[in-house]
């Protein structure tokens, strides 16, 4: 039983310890930041995909469209 006891003395030493140490918060704020920026992207991305891509279907089917090829005669 005493085993016990100190394994969870041990642990409740090494929380407490954990608990104090604010070495890498830094870090850690800055790694949630990018995670939420890089979240906030993906969805901006995914609600404007198919806006996107039907402005460039169209801007792509106006400049086709404004194409005339030379007469037979060649270019002038």
């Amino acid at each position: 039983m005493s085993t016990t006891r100190t394994l969870s003395a041990r642990l409740g030493r090494l929380a407490a310890r954990v608990l104090r140490d604010d070495r890498g918060q830094d870090l850690i704020e800055y790694a949630l930041l990018a995670a939420i920026i890089a979240i906030a992207g993906v969805l901006a991305l995914s609600i404007f995909a198919g806006k996107m891509q039907n402005a460039y279907i169209n801007w792509n089917t106006a400049a086709q469209d404004a194409w005339e090829p030379c007469p037979p005669g060649g270019c002038p």
